[in-house]
């Protein structure tokens, strides 16, 4: 079998996946352990391992798989004031439903329900893909609260029953990295739950699980310190073939 083939491409994924698994619980064990010196070495082996996994944004934008599917501008759900993010607002979409999955949403926020309701937020997470709704420098209505509203970009996880959830929440992290970084947000800081804005039992899955919402902001920690700007080149332009750039 050749190199590049579709086997080895499956093998090199689910190595990745296992190592990215490994690290997270490294980083759990090290940040939970009492014995400081213990815990700086763990640190130390995280920090070598993510060292030698250096993740450049635009990778990790393919590994995304971003869909923008915005809201029409005329809906009542898409207010449309400018928003300057400080922070990002977890969520469950509390669809349990077959075939509720990220795109599903994106069509419902564009639904009269939506409209009538008055609630909207940016992403939605899947296990194969992410559906934007809004873009990043508009307000949504998510949170419960306008405070929330105004500060956060609103990231919603799918919950439906044929849902990969690992990989569901592996993308939410990745996601939430990506967020951070380009928005300059603290993380874990500023990383925070619907409940923390209107007491409401939501991201409930994350909430739900022993070290659910710990393991979530470790996993987007992780990720978020891997994360590398795309280098700028140097362009030096040819007059002979790069004409258009001189007329």
């Amino acid at each position: 079998m050749q190199p590049g083939t579709s086997s080895e491409n499956t093998h090199e994924a689910r190595d990745r996946e296992l190592f990215e698994w490994m690290l997270v619980r490294l980083l759990v064990i090290a940040e939970r352990c009492q014995d400081r010196r213990a815990r700086e070495e763990l640190m130390r082996l995280v920090d070598q391992c993510q060292l030698r996994r250096r993740l450049q944004l635009d990778d990790a934008y393919a590994a995304l798989n971003i869909v923008q599917d915005f809201i029409p501008l005329e809906s009542s759900n898409r207010p449309g004031k400018r928003l300057v993010p400080t922070a990002i607002t977890i969520h469950n979409t509390d669809n349990v439903e077959v075939g509720a999955n990220a795109a599903a949403h994106a069509n419902y926020l564009k639904s009269p329900d939506a409209r009538k309701r008055e609630v909207s937020w940016h992403f939605t997470v899947d296990d194969t893909s992410v559906y934007q709704s809004l873009p990043t420098n508009e307000i949504g209505w998510h949170t419960g609260s306008s405070k929330g509203n105004s500060t956060s970009i609103g990231v919603d996880i799918c919950m439906n029953a044929d849902l990969d959830v690992t990989e569901a929440y592996r993308r939410a992290a990745l996601l939430t990295a990506v967020l951070a970084f380009q928005n300059g947000i603290d993380l874990p800081k500023r990383i925070l739950q619907h409940h923390d804005w209107s007491e409401a039992n939501c991201p409930r899955i994350l909430r739900s699980q022993p070290h659910g919402w710990q393991d979530f902001l470790a996993q987007a920690k992780s990720f978020r310190d891997r994360l590398t700007a795309v280098p700028t080149i140097a362009i030096r332009p040819d007059k002979a073939v790069e004409h258009h750039l001189f007329e």
